[in-house]
């Protein structure tokens, strides 16, 4: 797992959003501390993403709607993340650990 891999991403569900699809961006209004944010489409598709996604995850879905090389990407795709945390419109938590198998033991009946 990769460092990147460690952490997943979701959306703040307290945004209210309006896209402005002549200028390829969106306005962004946060509840949780008053403020508007313009972002640019790429970034909005990158926060559409974050639905407890890891950076990995994000990266690779972004690069096949953008239909560049997932290396090509990642690195804005990491600077995005920061902008977005740093806004208060996404959340970082860690990736919670599978859960152990249990074992199920039934009756030969």
């Amino acid at each position: 797992m990769t460092a990147s891999a460690q952490f997943r991403y979701t959306k703040n569900a307290r945004l209210r959003m309006r896209l402005f699809k002549p200028w390829h961006a969106a306005m962004v209004y946060t509840a949780d501390a008053p403020a508007l944010h313009w972002i640019n489409s790429t970034t909005w598709l990158i926060l559409e993403l974050c639905e407890e996604r890891t950076e990995d995850d994000i990266a690779a879905d972004v690069a096949t709607v953008l239909e560049k090389e997932e290396e090509i990407v990642r690195a804005d795709v990491r600077s995005a993340l920061i902008e977005l945390e740093q806004k208060g419109l996404i959340m970082k938590g860690p990736v919670a650990a599978a859960p152990e198998r249990k074992e199920v033991i039934t009756n030969g009946s």
